[in-house]
């Protein structure tokens, strides 16, 4: 083989080799947001009904109702002001975490969305996304974090 053609079928050969790596890592990505995410989601459901639990107890008073819903939704009611909920879903295909509180006092909504994604050291975590579902993969959002903005919502005036 002439020296040239060496070097391209070397060339050549590094890009399949990459191509395939990026493949398999594509798919491990993928694997592992779909086995945590469901993990995260239940984290998520069991620090807001935590939280409603302590407010509740703390007040000596059920303000914060969870409503039963199916596994991959949560519903919170605001016993203060009755129309106010917090409704949760987990999207199992997209995995993605997303939550509306609504009417708020000046008749709109407060929303979040967080999505499943792998860090660099490959583990799922979840991370917000813009009002626009762009990806902001700075850092990973905790239960607590994502709880206590969802449950902020919900009861603040």
């Amino acid at each position: 083989m002439n020296d040239w053609a060496k070097r391209l079928a070397d060339e050549v050969k590094k890009q399949q080799d990459q191509a395939a790596s990026d493949n398999a890592k594509f798919l491990e990505n993928q694997r592992l947001k779909k086995e945590f995410g469901p993990v995260l989601w239940r984290g998520v459901v069991a620090e807001v009904k935590n939280g409603c639990t302590a407010m509740n107890r703390e007040l000596r008073s059920n303000v914060a109702v969870v409503v039963d819903a199916p596994e991959h939704e949560l519903n919170v009611r605001n016993e203060n002001i009755p129309e106010r909920r917090l409704t949760s879903y987990f999207d199992v295909d997209k995995t993605l975490v997303a939550w509306d509180v609504r009417p708020l006092r000046s008749g709109g909504s407060a929303q979040g969305r967080y999505e499943v994604a792998v860090d660099k050291d490959g583990k799922a975590q979840l991370y917000q996304q813009g009002p626009h579902g762009e990806s902001l993969l700075v850092e990973p959002s905790s239960f607590a974090e994502i709880a206590e903005r969802m449950l902020a919502f919900l009861f603040r005036d």
